[in-house]
This record gives C-alpha cells, sequence and structure tokens, in this order.
C-alpha cells in the first residue's frame, strides 16, 4: 500500500438517508456497505449488471467534487442530470495529500464529454487539434487515459473497457498500472477480467453484499473461463434457459 494516496475510503451515513426502502439505498450491496477501503492505488468494483458498482462510483465521484456527466471540477455541462441521492450521503476519507489532477469519465456520456472537451479546447491541449470524435468510442477512452492523463492524479472511471477489443483493455491495462506506477489512484468499475489482472488492485465484487475478493474469485473471472473451456455447453445452458 501506498502512503500517498489521495482517497483512504469511502462510508455511507446512514443516518442522514431518510428512507433506506428505496433506489439507490435499497439495492443490496449499496445497502450493505458502511465503510469500504480504498487504500490501494488501484481499486476495482466488479459485479453483475444492476448491482450497484456504478451507482457508487458516481456518488464517489460527485461527493468528490467531479462533474457527474465526466470531466475535472472544472467542467459544469449537463446534458441528462439523472444522478441518485447516494452523494449527499457518501463520505470521504482523503489523506492529506491532493493530486495534481481529477477526472471522472463514464463510458455512458463520453459523446457528451468529448463535445465539452472539445468546446473548452482540450483538443488542441491535449490531442494535437483532433477532436476525439475523430475516433471510435475505445480509441478515444484509451487516447484520454494515455494523453490527457498524468502522474499524481485521481481518476474515477465506469466500465472504461467499453469499445475496446482485448488487445487495446491490455494496452489500457499498461496506461493505468503506469500511471498508478507514478503516483497516480484509480478507482473503477469494470466488466473486464484483463482490467482486474492489475498488480496489486484491491477488487470488489459486488452481488448481495460487497465483499473483498482476489481475481479468481471474481465472477468476470470465472465466466471467462467457462465460456472458454467449455464455449458450445455454457451458451446450451443460455439456450435452454
Amino acid at each position: 500500500m501506498r502512503d500517498d494516496l489521495y482517497v483512504t475510503s469511502l462510508s455511507i451515513d446512514w443516518e442522514g438517508v431518510p428512507e433506506r426502502g428505496v433506489y439507490p439505498f435499497a439495492v443490496p450491496a449499496i445497502a450493505s456497505i458502511e465503510t469500504l477501503d480504498l487504500a490501494s492505488s488501484i481499486t476495482f468494483f466488479c459485479g453483475e449488471n444492476g448491482t450497484g458498482k456504478s451507482t457508487l462510483l458516481e456518488a464517489l465521484s460527485v461527493a468528490y467534487g467531479l462533474n457527474p456527466e465526466g470531466g475535472t471540477r472544472n467542467y459544469t455541462f449537463s446534458v441528462h442530470d439523472d444522478h441518485s441521492e447516494l452523494c449527499d450521503h457518501v463520505r470521504l476519507l482523503k489523506s492529506i495529500f491532493r493530486p495534481r489532477d481529477s477526472f471522472f469519465v463514464r463510458s455512458d456520456t463520453l459523446f457528451n464529454l468529448i463535445s465539452e472537451m472539445d468546446v473548452l479546447e482540450d483538443d488542441r491541449r491535449y490531442f494535437g487539434g483532433r477532436s476525439l470524435h475523430s475516433v471510435s468510442h475505445g480509441e478515444g477512452i484509451l487516447a484520454l487515459v494515455s494523453r490527457r492523463f498524468g502522474g499524481g492524479g485521481f481518476y474515477v472511471l465506469d466500465e472504461p473497457e467499453t469499445g475496446l477489443s482485448q488487445l487495446g483493455q491490455v494496452a489500457l491495462l499498461a496506461e493505468i498500472v503506469r500511471l498508478a506506477q507514478a503516483s497516480s489512484q484509480f478507482v473503477i468499475a469494470t466488466h473486464s477480467p484483463i482490467l482486474l489482472t492489475a498488480p496489486g488492485a484491491v477488487i470488489y465484487q459486488f452481488d448481495d453484499e460487497v465483499r473483498e475478493v482476489d481475481l479468481r474469485q471474481t465472477m468476470e473471472w470465472d465466466a471467462l473461463n467457462r465460456f472458454l473451456d467449455d464455449p458450445e455447453g455454457m451458451l446450451e445452458e443460455f439456450l435452454d434457459g
């Protein structure tokens, strides 16, 4: 564990929640959280769709002061303001260290984020005047991480593997590890078993509760290996289901 991390834990102030039986507070994984240890250079949230990973990640970002639809503290655009009330009850324990940069990337709002970057002329500053609208979704994510991000940053990524090939995901993994080695901190929601192999990462599995697991205990790793071992058999399971 590094001693120069920026956010060391996340907790939920349940006493301030007016009604725990409604979304998102009633989502089982979120309802199980008291405090999550984030004292790692790379922390992953993984699990099935609908288990609260992205909801918690968004709340963390907003609680940190980042724009809920992506970007930095200075990005104020809003196309569809639908973030949950969870952010009002998330408490972050920050260290004495302050990052040089911070950024939130949501796969589902990447198009709008890139449009805002063009307005702010970040395309000139980081991408040689070329708008990321001119590349694919996956290439845009990879360009953001490799050219916009830097050492000493706090970065929150929601399903950054979207649109990337397997080799593209390995390239993204390498960039994340490189930045983590340069004093950056990442919190990432992902379905990618490739990203989950990041050395030294802490992995939280979201299901009926949130629990820390090893790589080979994750649903993502298990599902991939089951499929590779017997693709026809696994397909039949779903066809019969």
